[in-house]
Formats: C-alpha cells, sequence, structure tokens
C-alpha cells in the first residue's frame, strides 16, 4: 500500500508537468478498489499543495472530495447552469473532478451544486469573494492580474466620507447619498465630479475608496469628488416605469444640491456618469436626456436591454459627438451583443471612446478591477476642463489662453488653441531669462493642454513660450512653493 501511494505521488508530480491530469485518473482507476481512497488521500495532499483548481496552460481542473451522490459546476462559465458541467466521480473513492478550458486571462466565479439540491462554494479553492454573506469562488487564470488599486495601503492619504440623505421632489423617494472628498480639498478648488449608481454595492464590493485614495496619490486621476447614489427602487429607477424621472432626479435635483454645497466645476464635462448593469443603462440616459449636464459616461456592463434597447436607439437616432465615453464588458455575458453595437454606434458618431472586453462575467468581481481606467481615462492627472471663454471655431488663429491656477504650487494648466496639427515646443524661463524648462510636443488640431509641473526652481516669476510653425505666445506665471 505504501509503495502504491508514493508511486502516486511521484506521478502526479510527473504528469502535471506534462498537463496529462486524465492520465492520473486512469492511472488511479487501474488501481484495485480497496487502494483507491488512500491513492485519492494522497492525491489530495498534492493538489492543495499546488493550489485548487489545478490549472495548466489553458486548462482548469476542480476537484470535490467529500461522500455525496452528484456535484456540478455552475458559474460565470456556463451562465450557472446546474446541468451542463458535471463533475465525474473516480470510482470506489470520494474524488470528483471536472477539466475546462479557458482563456489565459479568465476571471470567473462559481459554486458546486451537490446533490441536486445544495450550493456550496470551492472549499479547497482559498480564492473567493464575499457578497455579504453569500460567498462565491473564484477562478483566476495565470494571465489575470489581481487589482491591486482596490486594497487599502499603508501611508496613503485618505479622503473624507460624507453620508446624508436626499428627498426627490421628483420621483418621492429617499436616497442615501455618499459624497467622497479627496485629500486635501480645498474650497478655493473646482473639482470634477464623477456621479456612480449603485453606492452602497460600489462601496460595499468594489473597494471604490481605496480605489480613489490610491490613484489620486499616484497621480494617476486628478483629485476629484465623487457621489455614490444607493436607489430606491433600482429596477424602476434605472430601466423602467421612473427612469425618465430618476434621470430628472440626477440633473435637476442632486447636481445642482451637489453644486452648491461643494466645490465643483460646474462644466459638463466635469461631470461623469457611471454605473454597472442597470445603473450604466441609466447613466447613459441621463446623459442622452442631459447632454449639457453630463459630459461624460462610464458603462460597465451597461444592461441597456429594457425598452426594446433604449439607449442604443436614442444614440444612434440622436447621436452626442461631445460625450466622451468608457465601456467596458464581459465576453461571459449575454448582453455582449447590444453593448458592442452601442459601442460601435458611439464610434461612428465620433464620439471619444475607450472600450475593452475582457474573459469575466456580470459581477462587481469584474468591475472593481477596472474602475480605476475609467477615471485615468476621464479624469487624468492634471486634468481640467477646457476654457469656455472664447469660441472653438477660431479658423487660421493659433490663441493662448492665461494658465490656471496662477499664482501655482504644483501644476498649472496652459489651454491653447492650433488652427492645424503642428509640432509645438514649450519653454519656461526666469524672470532674468535663463531658461529653466525645454521639451517639445506634436499636437492635433484643436483646443490642447500643457501641463506644467516645475522641478527643482525656486518661487518667482517666470515666462513660458509656446512656438509653432503659426507662430508663438508668451506669458507670465507665479510659482509659490
Amino acid at each position: 500500500m505504501y509503495k502504491t501511494i508514493f508511486y502516486l505521488i511521484i506521478i502526479c508530480n510527473s504528469l502535471f508537468s506534462q498537463e496529462q491530469i486524465n492520465s492520473f485518473v486512469n492511472h488511479a482507476r487501474s488501481l484495485d478498489i480497496d487502494a483507491r481512497p488512500a491513492a485519492a488521500d494522497s492525491f489530495m495532499t498534492f493538489a492543495r499543495n499546488r493550489g485548487i483548481p489545478l490549472i495548466e496552460g489553458n486548462y482548469a481542473t476542480f476537484l470535490y472530495y467529500g461522500d455525496v451522490t452528484s456535484v456540478m459546476l455552475a458559474g460565470d462559465m456556463n451562465d450557472w447552469k446546474t446541468t451542463s458541467d458535471t463533475l465525474i466521480r473516480i470510482e470506489g473513492c470520494d474524488l470528483f473532478f471536472y477539466t475546462g478550458e479557458f482563456e489565459n486571462e479568465a476571471r470567473l466565479e462559481y459554486l458546486f451544486f451537490v446533490n441536486d439540491s445544495l450550493w456550496q462554494r470551492d472549499v479547497e479553492n482559498i480564492n473567493f469573494l464575499s457578497y455579504g454573506a453569500e460567498k462565491v469562488s473564484e477562478l483566476a487564470m495565470p494571465g489575470f492580474i489581481q487589482p491591486e488599486e482596490i486594497t487599502r495601503r499603508t501611508g496613503t492619504p485618505a479622503g473624507l466620507k460624507q453620508l446624508w440623505m436626499m428627498k426627490s421632489e421628483i420621483t418621492g423617494q429617499e436616497y442615501k447619498i455618499t459624497v467622497y472628498l479627496p485629500p486635501g480639498y480645498d474650497e478655493k478648488e473646482e473639482y470634477p465630479v464623477a456621479y456612480f449608481q449603485d453606492g452602497s454595492a460600489y462601496i460595499a464590493y468594489s473597494g471604490i475608496f481605496n480605489v480613489l485614495n490610491n490613484m489620486i496619490f499616484d497621480k494617476k486621476i486628478a483629485s476629484l469628488i465623487a457621489v455614490l447614489i444607493t436607489p430606491s427602487a433600482r429596477s424602476f429607477e434605472y430601466a423602467f416605469k421612473w427612469r425618465k424621472l430618476y434621470a430628472d432626479f440626477m440633473a435637476l435635483e442632486l447636481v445642482p444640491r451637489i453644486d452648491s454645497l461643494y466645490s465643483t466645476s460646474a462644466k459638463k464635462e466635469s461631470r461623469l456618469a457611471a454605473g454597472v448593469s442597470f445603473g450604466g443603462n441609466i447613466s447613459a440616459l441621463a446623459a442622452h436626456r442631459y447632454p449639457g449636464i453630463f459630459g461624460n459616461i462610464g458603462l460597465q456592463s451597461a444592461a441597456i436591454w429594457p425598452n426594446d434597447v433604449e439607449v442604443l436607439r436614442l444614440f444612434e437616432e440622436t447621436p452626442l459627438p461631445g460625450l466622451k465615453v468608457h465601456m467596458i464588458w464581459g465576453s461571459y455575458e449575454w448582453l455582449k451583443y447590444d453593448l458592442e453595437k452601442l459601442k460601435n454606434s458611439f464610434i461612428d458618431n465620433g464620439n471619444e471612446i475607450e472600450w475593452a472586453v475582457y474573459p469575466q462575467s456580470h459581477t462587481f468581481g469584474f468591475w472593481r478591477g477596472y474602475i480605476d481606467d475609467m477615471l485615468i481615462f476621464t479624469f487624468p492627472h492634471g486634468w481640467h476642463p477646457r476654457p469656455d471663454t472664447v469660441d472653438i471655431n477660431l479658423p487660421g488663429l493659433f490663441v493662448v489662453l492665461n494658465n490656471y491656477p496662477n499664482p501655482f504650487n504644483s501644476g498649472t494648466v496652459i489651454p491653447f488653441y492650433l488652427p492645424s496639427e503642428s509640432d509645438l515646443s514649450f519653454n519656461i524661463f526666469s524672470a532674468t531669462g535663463e531658461k529653466v524648462f525645454s521639451t517639445e510636443y506634436h499636437f492635433a488640431p484643436g483646443w490642447q493642454n500643457i501641463v506644467y509641473e516645475p522641478e527643482n526652481i525656486a518661487s518667482g516669476i517666470y515666462y513660458f513660450l509656446l512656438r509653432t510653425k503659426s507662430g508663438y505666445k508668451s506669458g507670465k506665471i507665479l510659482f509659490m512653493k
């Protein structure tokens, strides 16, 4: 017996390196019935040390070890069906297995359905997510990178969170509003605002405050205010009979309230409406209904199927080319076909858009990993709204506006307009004429910004010089440490 077990352990190590788990199973079946339980014990010891599910290349093998009659795999990989993927029992022991092929970057959630009646987490898998009292197991293939930005980091300054209730005169409902103010919030500044639907879910399941703190500290996004709204009657407000009223509440009640209480930028490009699933649906509807209020949308697996794919029809019939769009969805989601059409509509209509499809499904375990991408695209570090003091249609003119803020102590933005595509040289001179900074750019026509962040210079007055094929412009800036 001991020789058999030792031999099986050797077989395990060699066969897994050759991606031949089926060969091991066949070998176990070749043993006498009485030897199989001990063989299963030794196999599970090896598998636990290696990590379950067992992953080799694009294949993952799920294991269940217990005295039960039947085990089914149900999860993102099969639309949570309990009848399609059966774990096979090795006769004579309590070991069940199922091998599936998945993309190298796949991340999928799953449970076991045992004895046709009981849902169980895969207790052999140390990776799982908690959705309240419910825990689900996670299959993370080798190419998937866990999102480190969702984790709280020691030493990273934290923003301030405020919670209050708001009664809407439009919908007649009361909403829990959670407001995040960035570290160092200053009422003298004007901040962009990101409005997130399903606020309580984002807070509970996505690590959104950690994302905001880490991304701001790492200078990947601009300091911003986040407003997280918890719905009262989610399906009605986000997708069905109250959707237009809820959009009115967003634009006509909530945004003015936020603008009155906090130091915000009042321009549409300073506001992002974002959400998951139905929350993406209402974000898109609100932006289409109020294009002067919301200049950006973030759609995470937006469920746009309600009302005969209303969102898609609206943007096809009445495009909003000035709207900036960020979209993600999973290749394991059935709604991917609608989102592909919506994405193509945005592209055809000239919207600025960033989109991606990942081998994941309709869960916060997916969405939480890409909040940072949405915010980096919408409000990157150094972001400022484009000035509206000059008509953007300035054919043949090279225009440079005053930098802002001025004076400044960390960075300043210099907005300018180019009549055509051009190389541009950017230089900074001290008051005595010494050049302290110089760089080159290449810009497309239209409004552009340069963000200047001084390094190793003293406080004082400096002058910038922009030179293009259309001419040159200069201005005075005041740096104060």
